[in-house]
């Protein structure tokens, strides 16, 4: 009788492990989709910011809306909308297999170069903080989608021959903007800037300046990509100045001139087969008369010697980083390093 009463308890024994086992099976698989659903509306969101904010390099929706937006007319800023360079981007994008009179290359300081300056069929890509990658880039991208000119314009500035700085000429690289989406998503790396500019066609971001009273007070983009300056306040223009002088801005770094970018600037210039104006748009007076035997200010002086040296038959050489020797007045600035579409008139329309 004992062995007949103790198979059922064996029996039971096992059905009670088994049944255990499963318990827990399914509590680890309820886990498992709990936790599946949680990231996958964690990600989902985190990539649904991605996709809508300034971040979006990769698929460009801020940067497209925004440029069709320009198509239409004149623009006033008051934040930025999306990154320089993928703004250019889109532009080269929709202005392919175009021919313009003008076509504009370089950093902020080329920005002005457009129809209110009296360069009319111009295209401008100028980006902000350009150095030697980016000139390189556009000019690349504008043979890529067939985008040619009469007149080429392109600035050079100190910065394109010392050891590079900024590195936001990466912006234009597909596989790093891949990359970079990627990791924001993944690490849900959003800025509280870039959750505001979610909504990019909102009054926050820019308007249309034909509905704009005395649209030419505030900083507008024009449709050919050009810029105009929104007016400074006298205070805030000397504080710009004095900040420039103080920080050098790129050029903070400028202690030995790098023979190699600059021969690979000229060498580039030499392989143009077109007529081309390279803009050495000066720097504020202030700089020379409190930094003129810093050894950075004495190398943009010999940098400005050399180029104006250049002997190439279709290139020409206009302005100068020295302001006096240049013609320029301390009324001809904006800022510290940038000029006033005035002076772009004065010095550099009919030069």
């Amino acid at each position: 009788m004992s062995l007949n009463h103790t198979e059922p308890t064996i029996r039971n024994h096992k059905d009670t492990g088994a049944l255990s086992e499963q318990s827990s099976h399914t509590s680890v698989m309820r886990f498992i989709r709990k936790l599946a659903f949680f990231l996958l509306v964690f990600y989902s969101i985190s990539a649904a910011i991605y996709f809508f904010s300034d971040e979006n390099r990769l698929t460009d929706r801020n940067a497209k809306i925004f440029v069709n937006d320009l198509q239409k007319g004149d623009l006033v800023i008051h934040q930025p909308v999306c990154e320089d360079r993928r703004e250019v981007f889109q532009r080269i994008l929709q202005n392919q297999n175009k021919h313009f009179t003008y076509l504009f290359i370089g950093s902020s300081r080329i920005l002005p170069f457009g129809r209110e300056t009296g360069f009319q069929n111009g295209l401008n890509l100028g980006v902000s903080g350009a150095v030697l990658e980016d000139v390189f880039i556009v000019d690349s991208l504008c043979k890529h989608y067939k985008i040619t000119c009469d007149t080429l314009f392109v600035d050079f500035n100190p910065w394109y021959a010392q050891r590079r700085t900024d590195q936001r000429h990466l912006h234009f690289n597909r596989k790093l903007n891949l990359k970079d989406a990627a990791l924001k998503v993944f690490q849900f790396n959003h800025s509280i800037n870039n959750l505001n500019t979610i909504n990019t066609r909102s009054k926050a971001n820019y308007e249309f300046a034909r509905e704009v009273k005395n649209a030419k007070a505030f900083h507008t983009k024009i449709v050919d990509g050009s810029s105009i300056h929104k007016p400074l306040t006298t205070q805030k223009r000397q504080m710009e100045i004095d900040h420039f002088v103080t920080g050098m801005y790129q050029m903070k770094y400028f202690k030995k001139i790098n023979r190699k970018r600059l021969l690979d600037f000229q060498n580039w210039l030499h392989n143009k087969n077109q007529p081309v104006k390279v803009i050495l748009s000066p720097f504020h007076p202030k700089l020379f008369e409190l930094k003129g035997k810093d050894p950075r200010v004495q190398n943009i002086l010999k940098l400005e010697r050399e180029m104006k040296n250049l002997k190439i038959s279709n290139v020409r050489v206009l302005g100068g980083f020295e302001p006096q020797n240049a013609g320029f007045l301390e009324s001809d600035f904006y800022d510290g390093f940038h000029i006033t579409d005035e002076a772009v008139i004065k010095k550099f329309r009919n030069p």
